[in-house]
């Protein structure tokens, strides 16, 4: 099972069964958010030693623990992300922008903060995982098709 705590902690709770004992339910093990891989490797070894689970399992339960985390950062990153390309939309941006700024202006600012973003992406969802590099594919479209709606909404207000 797979329970979140405050939103700062992967809990799994986990089912143990072993041979001729009584199932142990509901095993309960955390890890925080943002935790190091040092950190959460030896938080798994210690969870296995203290459970005597084969070493081996310890892998495949590091894996699991850091693809969950992983997909919750990068779900987190990617709503963040989607926000501020939105808030990137010319006539949005303009809104918040000082009353003597030009259109043109505008739509480079605007864009060159396109530009910033798209260099970030790659770092802050990182590379690992299919996951994250279709996330990067489909902002760094949406980035493109940002600018070009952009430029075409400048020049259609000159």
């Amino acid at each position: 099972h797979l329970d979140q705590v405050s939103g700062r902690i992967v809990l799994l709770r986990l089912d143990l069964t072993r041979f001729g004992e009584q199932p142990q339910v509901g095993i309960p093990l955390m890890v925080k958010e943002g935790t190091t891989a040092q950190t959460c490797k030896a938080q798994i070894v210690k969870f296995v030693q203290d459970q005597d689970l084969l070493e081996m399992e310890g892998a495949s339960l590091y894996r699991l623990v850091k693809t969950l985390l992983q997909r919750r950062q990068i779900k987190q990153e990617a709503h963040t992300l989607v926000e501020e390309i939105r808030g990137l939309y010319l006539d949005d941006f303009r809104k918040g922008q000082p009353a003597d700024l030009s259109l043109k202006q505008a739509t480079l600012e605007a864009n060159n903060r396109l530009s910033s973003i798209a260099g970030q992406l790659s770092s802050r969802l990182g590379d690992e995982g299919v996951g994250a590099q279709l996330i990067t594919a489909i902002l760094e479209r949406n980035i493109e098709k940002m600018r070009a709606v952009n430029e075409m909404e400048g020049l259609s207000k000159v």
